[in-house]
């Protein structure tokens, strides 16, 4: 079930606390991945939408991780990063 974007309903509860550009990341992660998986040709769960769903999530949550802890680490030093154009 593809997300429609950053301002989907349907977004998981810990999405939805991201701020609107990392939660628009994380969409555009979770589809991309999905889509990939339910394709015959590049997926490696080619049309299981209950495995497909499990990737796109790892992959979504994992890029979303990794965002977060860049941040608080910035945080933590005093430093600013920009999220513009993320």
């Amino acid at each position: 079930m593809p997300y429609t974007g950053p301002g989907d309903d349907t977004l998981p509860g810990n999405v939805k606390k991201l701020p609107q550009n990392k939660r628009a990341q994380w969409v555009h992660v979770w589809n991309s991945a999905y889509k990939n998986c339910m394709s015959g040709k590049t997926g490696g769960g080619a049309g299981n939408p209950k495995d497909c769903e499990g990737t796109a999530f790892r992959f979504a949550n994992g890029v979303a991780k990794k965002e977060l802890e860049a941040m608080e680490e910035a945080d933590k030093e005093g430093r600013m990063i920009s999220t513009a154009n993320a």
